[in-house]
């Protein structure tokens, strides 16, 4: 048996891989339509749990909230538009005002304007809720004591008339006898524990788990940007959309909002930053100016009081008229080289890892460079170097190449500034000397003047000088601070955040969308691998596909709906249904087979027990004997016999004992309830049930029962496991093989085979038990009819027509039943194990 099981083992394997190889070819529709609708409860009971699979994901899945805000981008500086200072800040890129607002700047700045410094949660069985806003109870004026306790849950819960804080697992205490209301301190914390309504938040611990946490920085940092999103949304006008997702809808609100007042204000105090630098340091150099002017005042006043002089003649007034010029451009380029020596030390004395955005900006409120278009496009590259490099050290190093490359090209391009400005410093101070030449000139024609009105000119030039110096200075500083309280951010927000109150994950319809689809692909699935290991024969159609050789069909025999716990004459009992119909139809096409007046011997044989051999012999015989012939049913099977127990009768004297001479025949012929059908039961189990089989007194028996009756019918014992049967097959008139549809193998089909070739059986005819006919089972309804096989089976017995003569009744009644009745029917097992 073992190695029978074996071969069995390797050659389904063998056939598996066939059908695998040959899936595309050889794909029967008609099969797999008929495997999955007899998976269909399968299949409903697999969606069903997809469906309770994505219920459950729908309730025990936290609900993400989504909300949006929307920003315009838009620079203007009404002083600078003014005073005609057109600075590179007006050039505002939009792309680096979304880069600034992912920024950690900017988030940094959101989180302590939200001043969440405490979170607050209510922990149910499995869901956890964040209660934003929402919380029963809040911890004010908290202090931290001991840094162990952030970012650990602290649950509060109730002793008696006072509360508590401890742990998850309640084992370490934070805080003891805390009062509402009343400050409490501990190793670990302190503060004042407030709680709007006591009774029913104590009545809310039974049900939830409160807990509170002070996250880390990091924590809160995290949070946010991980559901940030930052995006353009239209270009053209400058719009940026904040969009944040979070479990709690009033969480998510507050944070697109308070990011987008948080970059209004920021880009503000970045723009005036650069502004207010310059006006510090002008009026460090108007405070000198200042001095200088106030000295020469003084002296101009104790020189005319010790020479009693008034003013310098009226005559060197058109000369001091041209000095004064001269000493007005002298003056201009001596406060413009003051502004380049500024530029050229911050440059020299800032390394390029250190160097800002802002004090770049600086460079662009002056008007030294406006005519020189070359310095404008190197402050304005190296601007954003800069801003590109910082925000690629939010989420890189230093190390990284990127970040090496860009302060490369910013270290070259500060050089090349500096060296650009050195060139304008040069050139100014060459101007400066030529200036004073000419002053030097203009100075001698006067030197002919007396002395005392020469000093006193002097006196006046020099506080002429430091006068004019300190109103351009004025007039810089008026500037400067203009433009920085004109810098106005005309960034609007369009649109701000609103409370969301649909989420926008988990979306039912798409999730009970998914699942059913998961669960229809996983079903087809089952089916097709249900298709790939299907091995049984379902229809007389497979049954000719399987056979090497041309097998002869004599019939088919319809499921019985109703259970019958053994082998039984049934067709006495439903004369007009379908089953009685089809042994009727047998019997016909066994006519067409040899139509003389000689008895008959009929062999019945399967490959294995429970194909229903026995069920047809004794039916066969019974539909025989309707049409008026004396039938006899002989048991052969000795090993396993049955035919007693469809007639109800014990196995008492039978074959064995006539065989072996223990008893005659007429002791051990049995009548049954139908009249001309008598049996005879397998007798006394022998040993050598082979040999009395192949003994020359059973054909000696078989002769004497010729001569009583018409027809005998034998059950065989199956011939694919002892070859006991073979030789009745050899001898009989009409030797039937029985195959069960959904239960015997296709392999069994070259059982046939091997029978007819090597036993010499061309006669062998084939019968199909329990077929389905009903809708279930259209598979094999579909290929039980129109083919030609056998001896013109199929002549007009209208197997399922309702119409003919009322037959079927059984069937018709079967089909009544209410759809309960039938679901519940359905998940018996579909097959009775009748032989």
């Amino acid at each position: 048996m073992i190695p029978e099981e074996i071969k069995n083992t390797e050659d389904n394997l063998l056939r598996y891989r066939e059908r695998i190889a040959n899936f595309s070819k050889d794909f029967e529709i008609g099969l797999f339509l008929y495997l999955l609708k007899k998976s269909r409860f399968t299949i409903i009971l697999i969606l069903l749990s997809a469906f309770s699979l994505g219920f459950l994901y729908l309730r025990y899945t936290p609900k993400t909230y989504q909300t949006s805000a929307t920003l315009q981008i838009n620079i203007k500086d009404k002083a600078d538009e003014l005073l005609e200072i057109y600075s590179f800040q007006q050039k505002t890129n939009i792309n680096s005002e979304v880069e600034l607002l992912k920024s950690q700047i900017i988030i940094d700045k959101a989180i302590k304007k939200l001043n969440e410094n405490v979170r607050y949660y209510s922990e149910g069985e499995i869901l956890t809720s964040d209660l934003y806003k929402t919380s029963p109870f809040e911890i004010k004026d908290l202090k931290i004591r001991d840094s162990i306790i952030i970012g650990l849950p602290i649950y509060i819960q109730k002793k008696g008339d006072y509360f508590i804080l401890t742990d998850f697992d309640n084992q370490k205490s934070y805080a003891k006898f805390i009062k509402p209301g009343d400050f409490f301190s501990s190793n670990y914390i302190s503060g004042k524990l407030i709680i709007d309504d006591i009774p029913t938040f104590s009545e809310s611990l039974d049900k939830f788990n409160y807990f509170f946490k002070i996250p880390f920085f990091q924590e809160k940092r995290n949070e946010i940007i991980n559901d940030l999103e930052i995006s353009i949304i239209d270009p053209a006008a400058n719009t940026i959309g904040i969009t944040y997702s979070h479990t709690n809808p009033k969480f998510a609100q507050d944070v697109c909002n308070t990011i987008s007042k948080v970059y209004i204000d920021y880009d503000l105090k970045k723009k005036a930053l650069s502004s207010i630098n310059i006006v510090q340091y002008i009026n460090a150099q108007k405070d000198s100016v200042d001095k200088r002017l106030k000295l020469s005042e003084q002296e101009i006043q104790i020189f005319k009081k010790a020479n009693n002089v008034n003013s310098s003649l009226m005559a060197n007034k058109t000369q001091l008229s041209k000095i004064s010029e001269v000493e007005n451009k002298l003056v201009q380029n001596q406060v413009d080289i003051t502004l380049l020596n500024q530029f050229q030390e911050m440059f020299q004395s800032t390394l390029s890892k250190k160097i800002s955005s802002n004090s770049i900006k600086s460079l662009s409120l002056s008007k030294i460079f406006y005519d020189n278009l070359v310095i404008q496009n190197m402050i304005e590259s190296l601007e954003k170097n800069v801003i590109k490099r910082d925000e690629l050290l939010r989420d890189v190093t230093e190390s990284n190449e990127n970040v090496i490359l860009l302060n490369y090209q910013i270290e070259e391009e500060i050089i090349y500034i500096s060296k650009a400005i050195e060139l304008i410093n040069k050139q100014k101070r060459k101007e400066n000397k030529a200036l004073q030449q000419k002053i030097l000139l203009l100075e001698k024609k006067l030197l002919t003047l007396p002395e005392k009105e020469l000093e006193l000119t002097r006196l006046e030039r020099i506080h002429e000088i430091n006068n004019k110096y300190y109103t351009l200075l004025l007039e810089k500083e008026t500037e400067y601070e203009l433009s920085k309280a004109g810098i106005t951010t005309y960034n609007e927000i369009l649109s701000t955040a609103p409370l969301s109150e649909t989420p926008i994950s988990p979306i039912k319809l798409l999730v009970y969308s998914l699942v059913f689809v998961l669960g229809l692909i996983f079903s087809i699935g089952v089916s097709l691998l249900k298709y790939l290991l299907h091995d049984k024969i379902t229809s007389l159609y497979e049954i000719s596909k399987y056979s090497n050789g041309t097998i002869s069909i004599l019939g088919m025999i319809p499921l019985l709906k109703t259970k019958v716990p053994v082998s039984q004459l049934m067709v006495d009992k439903s004369p007009k249904s379908l089953m009685t119909e089809s042994f009727r139809a047998i019997r016909t096409n066994l006519q067409f087979i040899s139509n003389d007046k000689k008895s008959k011997v009929i062999g019945i044989s399967s490959t294995i027990s429970g194909e229903g051999k026995t069920f047809l012999a004794i039916n066969l015989a019974g539909i025989i004997a309707f049409s008026g012939k004396k039938v006899v049913v002989i048991d052969l099977d000795m090993r396993k016999p049955k035919i007693h127990l469809g007639f109800g009768m014990k196995n008492g004297k039978g074959m064995s004992d006539i065989l072996i001479g223990k008893s005659t025949i007429e002791n051990c012929v049995n009548n049954s309830s139908l009249k001309d059908l008598d049996f005879i039961t397998a007798g006394t189990l022998p040993p050598n049930p082979s040999e009395l089989i192949i003994s020359d007194f059973f054909n000696k028996t078989i002769e004497k029962l010729k001569e009583k009756y018409d027809t005998i019918v034998i059950d065989n014992p199956p011939v694919g496991l002892v070859t006991d049967g073979i030789p009745v097959l050899q001898m009989a008139d009409y030797p039937i093989y029985v195959f069960k549809a959904n239960f015997s193998r296709k392999n069994f089909v070259q059982n046939v085979d091997r029978l007819i070739n090597e036993n010499n059986l061309p006669k062998l005819s084939v019968v199909l038990n329990g077929v389905d006919t009903s809708g279930s089972g259209g598979y094999g309804k579909r290929y039980s009819y129109g083919y030609h096989y056998g001896y013109g089976y199929g002549y007009g017995y209208g197997y399922g027509s309702k119409g003919y003569n009322s037959y079927y009744t059984e069937d018709e009644n079967l089909r009544k039943n209410s759809i309960f009745k039938r679901i519940i029917n359905a998940f018996k097992k579909d097959n009775n194990d009748y032989t």
